[in-house]
């Protein structure tokens, strides 16, 4: 297993791990054909921002089997950089494996200044409520502080 950076050059590699993302997760925006590379591609662009995928080379045919994208950026309520996960995908069959991109997410976060890293988890994540995530997390040392609600506008 490695991980490497995605750019515009191998973003196309991942299309199989992010429509698995997608529609693992119960995204709330509308799933078609694409929009996961979409999503990843216009991340990239973002300053500040990088997706590092998780890669087993044993694997014939798609051998990125996670990735991780995560941004750079002023908290609201603290006055210092943090790095914050926009998405975290492991396919299920590589799952335990996903600390290296947590790692990897640390080192960017530290060569900017992040002083914290922040991870979001769906409840739908995983199909598990979130659980396998949570204690991901735990595992590698984050603690819960807050909890997020959302409501499409107009329902």
């Amino acid at each position: 297993m490695r991980i490497i950076k995605i750019d515009h050059s191998n973003v196309f590699k991942l299309t199989s791990v992010s429509a698995r993302w997608l529609g693992e997760t119960k995204s709330v925006r509308p799933i078609t054909p694409g929009s996961g590379t979409k999503q990843i591609m216009d991340w990239i662009a973002e300053p500040m921002t990088a997706i590092f995928a998780l890669v087993d080379d044993l694997t014939e045919g798609f051998p990125y089997v996670g990735f991780l994208a995560c941004n750079v950026h002023k908290y609201p309520f603290w006055d210092e950089n943090v790095v914050s996960e926009m998405a975290w995908y492991v396919v299920p069959e590589y799952r335990g494996h996903g600390q290296s991109l947590l790692k990897a997410m640390e080192q960017f976060g530290a060569q900017h200044d992040a002083k914290l890293m922040v991870m979001n988890i769906m409840l739908s994540a995983g199909g598990d409520g979130g659980q396998r995530a949570f204690a991901a997390l735990e595992k590698a040392g984050f603690q819960e502080f807050e909890r997020c609600f959302y409501r499409k506008i107009g329902e």
